[in-house]
């Protein structure tokens, strides 16, 4: 007796049953295959999958639109309110003041903000004949426990948008025309971000410690922008606003504004040319790590 006669089932049943067998799988390989060609076509790196639901609660201030949710209400307001106090610092330094609200999205954790749909990266180039708006409208950020880095990155983002609606214009044909016209290198407001959020900052200052000590002598700066074009253009406004004084900083963003070129708005605003201005920027770093200016600084 053979394994079919003991189970009970003649060999025939057992071919009509590989038939049916074959036939599902064939069927749900079809069902399934658009499914997984809809998940191809995402562009990569635009699509965060979101597992938790956010019930968003929202309040106004007078220059903000500030959202939260269940656990976040008292953290929301303890934030609005900095974000008020920032933002008179932050406009009194960079010369502008915005014409609208700024929304403040709030999480109350890293992986909630991970796990949001809101605000996708958007490309600088141009897809499918349609031009992608370079101007951010939203700060997003998440309480991370130490409030000295949620604070930072706070005043970091909000001025990231302030100077977005500062050099590209609040309606929408300002904001194309601005993008046609003027082309920002990103260290000038990743910079100039960071500055207006910290000033000076022990990471830049290290940073630009280890980059000078690379490159001790010569006139090359592109190596300073490449390898970090945020800690280097902080590097960049600290010179500004340590040489020719806090007035500079407004002075620079504002002839870039009008002139729409970077190297017009810093030779203009300093009298100096832009070369000779990035031989000087990276010649203050060099001399202020120099043997003797650390040696000055040893307590004995």
């Amino acid at each position: 007796m053979n394994f079919l006669q003991l189970v009970g089932r003649h060999p025939a049943s057992s071919r009509v049953g590989r038939g049916v067998s074959l036939v599902l799988v064939v069927w749900g390989l079809l069902v399934a295959g658009p499914a997984r060609a809809q998940t191809a076509q995402e562009p990569f790196g635009r699509v965060r999958i979101q597992y938790k639901k956010f019930d968003w609660q929202q309040f106004s201030t007078q220059n903000f639109n500030v959202y939260f949710y269940a656990g976040g209400e008292a953290s929301a307001r303890r934030t609005a309110a900095y974000a008020e106090q920032e933002l008179q610092r932050i406009t009194a330094l960079v010369g502008y003041f915005p014409y609208s609200k700024t929304t403040l999205m709030l999480y109350n954790s890293v992986g909630d903000l991970r796990q949001s749909n809101i605000n996708l990266p958007v490309a600088n180039a141009v897809s499918g004949g349609e031009a992608q708006l370079a101007r951010q409208t939203k700060v997003e950020v998440a309480f991370t426990g130490r409030q000295t880095d949620f604070k930072r990155d706070l005043s970091y983002q909000v001025t990231k948008v302030l100077l977005d609606d500062m050099m590209y214009g609040g309606s929408l044909r300002e904001v194309l025309q601005s993008n046609y016209l003027l082309q920002l290198p990103s260290w000038f407001v990743d910079g100039a971000s960071a500055y207006a959020a910290e000033g000076w900052s022990v990471d830049m200052d290290a940073y630009m410690r280890d980059m000078v000590r690379q490159y001790p002598t010569g006139n090359r700066t592109a190596p300073f922008f490449l390898r970090n074009s945020r800690l280097a253009g902080h590097s960049v406004w600290n010179y500004i606003a340590e040489r020719y004084g806090y007035g500079a900083v407004q002075n620079v963003l504002n002839l870039t504004r009008i002139t729409r070129d970077v190297e017009v708005g810093i030779s203009s605003s300093l009298n100096v040319p832009f070369k000779v201005f990035l031989r000087n920027w990276v010649g203050y770093y060099r001399d202020i790590n120099t043997g003797a200016s650390m040696a000055a600084l040893v307590v004995p």
